[in-house]
């Protein structure tokens, strides 16, 4: 079966009866507490980063948003996105990648493990967090 990475938001995945054989990354601010998934995902990796992108944005940017008190994504996190879809992309063909919005963090995750897997990201899709995507990147290039 090809695989399938979807990028979505909290409140869907919150909504979300988890399909047969899926796994999900679940990314929440870092002053939020996690999301409530529903129970029957084959595996679940929980992440707390903020939607900072250093590459896309001048630092003052982040300073004016309280950049100085947000953390983002860190390279022991992007190994264990890495090491998650090494793990079970063997049983799951479904992988489902969420944050606030489903549309910056979740992406960059996304487009990063799709082009791992070599499977599809929708074009033109140009919001995700570049940060996020090449941090993602460099952890599964690595072996």
């Amino acid at each position: 079966m090809t695989p399938r990475v979807l990028f979505i938001s909290r409140a869907r995945a919150e909504e979300m009866r988890p399909p047969r054989r899926s796994a999900i990354i679940s990314i929440v601010d870092t002053d939020k507490h996690p999301a409530a998934l529903k129970a029957g995902w084959h595996a679940v990796l929980r992440l707390s980063f903020d939607d900072l992108d250093p590459d896309s944005f001048p630092a003052e940017f982040g300073m004016d948003l309280g950049g100085d008190n947000m953390i983002r994504m860190s390279a022991e996190q992007a190994e264990q996105v890495a090491a998650f879809i090494r793990e079970v992309t063997r049983e799951c063909p479904r992988i489902v990648v969420h944050c606030r919005h489903g549309v910056s963090r979740s992406a960059g995750v996304a487009k990063a493990v799709s082009e791992y897997l070599g499977v599809r990201f929708p074009a033109g899709n140009d919001e995700y967090n570049v940060y996020v995507h090449r941090m993602t990147k460099t952890a599964l290039s690595a072996r």
